[in-house]
């Protein structure tokens, strides 16, 4: 078991999502300006540990959450980010990133028709500069985050992640967890996604 004193600071806004991918995510809380002044404390407080931890843009403010904890256990890997601001939140979003720009990365959900993200923003719409990014709504329009699959290949070879995201109310946090699947397991436009 990994916690962030054992590795992972607590000013780090992204956090690997492991399986020799360069992918990480992070949890994302946007508030409105002004904000209320304990918003406003807390803000000041997370810019102390980390500038890296909060953006300030007109008319929102993100404030990134670090990870908690960082678990392993059999084929699944649990991220857990506190969410003790949330009920003041406009919006809160789980954040992608893919650092190495030569890794394939493609994403799907049960119930859509299309792949997105990563690599397939390049053929849609030519934008290079916002490939590495994938923001996605939590927990989303019905309440409950949608599990999301990706498409890995790099130089370690091809495979599929599936990505889920629960609520833990009592505990005021936010648990991802992170676990390969196989190839049967995941939507069928991904299966047929092929890369260059």
């Amino acid at each position: 078991m990994s916690t962030p004193e054992a590795g992972y600071p607590l000013t780090a806004k992204f956090i690997s999502l492991g399986w020799g991918t360069s992918l990480s995510a992070a949890f994302e809380l946007n508030f409105g300006n002004p904000m209320t002044d304990e918003i406003s404390k807390v803000c000041r407080e997370y810019e102390l540990r980390s500038r890296d931890l909060v953006r300030r843009e007109i008319p929102i403010t993100r404030l990134y959450e670090p990870a908690q904890k960082i678990t392993k256990e059999g084929n699944d890997t649990f991220i857990v980010f506190p969410a003790t601001h949330r009920e003041s939140a406009c919006f809160m979003r789980l954040m992608f990133r893919r650092r190495d720009a030569a890794e394939e990365v493609a994403c799907a959900r049960f119930g859509e028709t299309k792949c997105f993200g990563f690599s397939t923003n390049v053929r849609e719409t030519g934008e290079l500069g916002k490939t590495n990014y994938l923001p996605l709504a939590y927990p989303g329009r019905t309440g409950i985050f949608t599990p999301l699959f990706m498409k890995v290949k790099n130089t370690n070879g091809s495979l599929f992640l599936e990505v889920m995201a629960t609520d833990d109310t009592k505990n005021s946090r936010v648990v991802v967890r992170v676990r390969e699947r196989q190839k049967a397991d995941v939507p069928p436009q991904l299966q047929l996604m092929n890369f260059r």
